[in-house]
């Protein structure tokens, strides 16, 4: 259908940059998972899923992803694996009901203007013993440490460097 196709070219952008971007850190998941026998994982700000399919699925069937609804339709309409749940992150609403044994935010939290959601949706679905991967683009490293911004990037609300993402 035509509106199968505007999604489609919609995500191509995001699936281009997926087979480059934040590889190493779902790279780093997968081992997580097999040195733990993690059973379960939670992608928030999943995009187009090309990791979770080729990095993570492999070794951790249980798989969900949280996105946009544009997004989280792609991804119900071009995977057969997957839970699949679209949600507002700068304001998450959505109650999966239970706990994760790995939480990947890879790259999301720059976009967010309230950062403190993005941990409380994590912490909601966290048990004692959930891994959680956060990860963002290090600020001093892409644009120099005098570079307060604003961010280059129109999607970013803020950039973090290293000691600030720590101390946060």
């Amino acid at each position: 259908s035509l509106g199968q196709k505007a999604m489609f070219e919609g995500q191509q952008d995001s699936i281009q940059t997926s087979t480059v971007c934040q590889y190493k850190v779902y790279e780093y998941a997968s081992r997580l998972i097999r040195a733990h026998k993690l059973d379960s994982v939670l992608d928030i700000g999943c995009g187009c899923a090309v990791k979770l399919r080729n990095v993570i699925f492999p070794v951790c069937p249980d798989v969900t992803g949280i996105d946009e609804p544009d997004t989280i339709s792609w991804c119900k309409l071009h995977y057969d694996f997957g839970t699949w749940y679209a949600d507002n992150l700068e304001d998450p609403k959505v109650d999966l009901g239970r706990t994760f044994d790995l939480i990947i935010a890879a790259d999301v939290i720059e976009h967010l203007a309230n950062p403190d959601k993005l941990l409380a949706l994590i912490k909601r679905f966290s048990s004692r013993d959930t891994f959680t991967i956060l990860s963002t683009p290090e600020r001093d490293v892409v644009r120099g440490k005098d570079d307060m911004g604003p961010p280059l990037n129109p999607l970013h609300a803020r950039e973090w460097n290293f000691d600030e993402f720590r101390k946060y």
